[in-house]
């Protein structure tokens, strides 16, 4: 499937075909990251899992009756895919599978996980730069573009005045960003990676702090 259009490939030629046309998918007994197997060996069913809040929901066969699995285990930690040193000291880190926002305070030697962001789940900040009193991240992998203001309290982007906050989306033009620049000016920040899966090219995210606009300028 390449966006809408359903193919099927033979021969080093590609036929456009209906999506019920394709063949259906066959399990292979691979797990990559999000997926899950959905039946037990007995029958029974596999809900839902939760790795990072250590539990499991089953469903026995014929009495449908539910079951929630509570388990631990040990691990190395999310792994720190971009850090800045904050305007205010502080030094700040992003997170992945699952995202959390980490602050470390050199001074006092401390190091607090302030949460993740919902919106950005179990993506990350895949980079970023300080303009200001402002922290900005470049998140995969919706392609928000976020504003901390380190003057104020984290809130997760919750309530009516959230903190961090989405000041522009590049969705498609660098929906995987890798980059993140504060512009020697002092009044913007860019923001710049790959596009779509499946997509050729990227893009260049720009915020104006000044008048609040975002412009891209596209591959």
């Amino acid at each position: 499937r390449a966006g809408d259009t359903w193919c099927r490939m033979l021969g080093g030629k590609a036929t456009t075909i209906t999506e019920g046309d394709a063949a259906p998918a066959r399990r292979t007994g691979a797990i990559g990251w999000g997926s899950k197997q959905g039946t037990f060996s007995d029958g029974r069913r596999l809900v839902q899992y939760n790795l990072p809040e250590r539990r499991m929901e089953i469903k026995c066969p014929g009495t449908g009756e539910g079951r929630r699995i509570t388990f631990d285990y040990t691990s190395e930690g999310a792994g720190i895919t971009s850090l800045v040193a904050g305007p205010d000291g502080r030094i700040y880190l992003s997170t992945c599978h699952p995202m959390h926002f980490v602050a470390y305070d050199a001074e006092c030697d401390r190091l607090e996980d302030w949460g993740p962001v919902p919106r950005v789940g179990e993506g990350n900040y895949c980079a970023m730069a300080v303009q200001g009193p402002y922290v900005f991240g470049a998140a995969y992998s919706g392609a928000w573009f976020y504003q901390y203001d380190t003057r104020r309290p984290w809130n997760n982007e919750t309530g009516d005045d959230p903190n961090p906050r989405v000041v522009a989306r590049f969705e498609g033009d660098i929906t995987r960003p890798r980059t993140c620049l504060a512009h020697p000016d002092g009044r913007h920040a860019l923001m710049s990676g790959f596009a779509g899966y499946g997509m050729c090219g990227g893009g260049l995210g720009i915020y104006d702090l000044e008048t609040g606009r975002a412009s891209l300028i596209s591959h």
